[in-house]
């Protein structure tokens, strides 16, 4: 409970306002958060192994147009779970529709800079960032998945099973584990130090949260 208190604090502090997101109001960041998956019309694939319906839920909707404002504002977008794979589709990636033991709990994440962190895990797709611009900032320590499944996914691309990852050309910070459950530590400490670099060359007048 102290870590997520920490956490909120945490980033909250890096902007002057803290609101939800509204349609048409300008904005510095968004944060997309987990939850259930995307429509995999959304990365214009075929749905093989989603939980989803035929059409896109309200919330892939509302989170389309959240998003397509945002890159329009080249403003920063935070994703975490869901909102990690929303900012990858929409970076031109896709999704690994169904991968194996990342729902069971923590696990340790290798960071760029070579450290271990744990982070937490509740997911069963993943991030296929490997045919677009991606700057790769940490993957499982151990490769956890017996199969990648998906539409136009090659398996053989998989050589690590990505965690984190900036998208350049839509200024997106993807993160896959759910920072707002304080698994450790470290898992705040990477969050936090990722966003800090993303704005560092930016105003940090608001960030709005939908």
């Amino acid at each position: 409970l102290e870590f997520r208190r920490v956490l909120f604090r945490s980033i909250c502090d890096l902007f002057d306002n803290v609101i939800t997101w509204k349609p048409g109001v300008s904005f510095d960041a968004i944060h997309f958060e987990g939850g259930s998956d995307i429509h995999p019309s959304l990365y214009n694939v075929k749905n093989t192994h989603s939980f989803v319906s035929d059409g896109l839920s309200n919330r892939d909707i509302i989170e389309r147009a959240a998003i397509n404002e945002a890159i329009e504002q080249k403003a920063l977008i935070i994703g975490s779970c869901r909102g990690a794979q929303l900012a990858c589709a929409f970076a031109g990636g896709k999704l690994v529709q169904d991968v194996t033991d990342h729902a069971n709990g923590p696990h340790k994440v290798t960071t760029k800079d070579g450290k271990t962190i744990l982070t937490t895990s509740v997911h069963h797709q993943q991030m296929y960032p490997w045919e677009i611009e991606h700057d790769l900032l940490a993957w499982s320590a151990n490769p956890l998945s017996d199969h990648y499944l998906g539409d136009e996914i090659d398996p053989t691309k998989v050589i690590l099973e990505p965690e984190a990852c900036y998208f350049p050309t839509i200024n997106a910070l993807a993160f896959q584990w759910h920072p707002e459950w304080a698994c450790s530590s470290g898992e705040i400490e990477f969050t936090i130090d990722q966003i800090k670099q993303r704005l560092s060359h930016g105003d940090r007048k608001s960030t709005r949260l939908n």
